[in-house]
C-alpha cells in the first residue's frame, strides 16, 4: 500500500469475474488538467449520483436522450459495471486492503 499511495490518484482498477480478476489503468493527465482528475471512488460516486438523482429522478425524459446520444454505450457500461465495482472498491478501502489478484 505504501508503494502505490503515491500514484493512487492516477491508478484505477477494474475488478473482473474472470482471470486475471482485475486490471489497472493509469491516466496521466496533461499538466493543466491534473488538478481536475478525481480519485476513482469519488468519480464513480459522482457519476452514479448524477445519473440517479439529477437525471432519472428529476429529469427522466433526458435519460432516453442520453442513451441515444454518442455517449449511450459508455452510460450503459457505467450502469452495468460501476455499482459492483464501487461496492468492492469501497469495501477494500474500508478494510484498508487493495484488491488482490488471484
Amino acid at each position: 500500500m505504501t508503494v502505490t499511495d503515491g500514484i493512487r490518484p492516477v491508478l484505477w482498477s477494474t475488478v473482473l469475474l474472470v482471470p486475471p480478476y482485475k486490471k489497472y489503468y493509469l491516466y496521466v493527465a496533461p499538466a493543466n488538467q491534473r488538478s481536475k482528475v478525481l480519485p476513482q471512488l469519488l468519480g464513480m460516486y459522482l457519476v452514479m449520483f448524477f445519473l440517479g438523482s439529477t437525471i432519472t429522478r428529476y429529469r427522466p425524459h433526458h435519460f432516453e436522450r442520453l442513451l441515444d446520444s454518442g455517449y449511450g454505450a459508455q452510460i450503459e457500461g457505467i450502469l452495468n459495471d460501476v455499482p459492483t465495482q464501487f461496492l468492492y472498491l469501497i469495501a477494500s478501502e474500508l478494510s484498508r486492503k487493495r484488491p488482490v489478484s488471484c
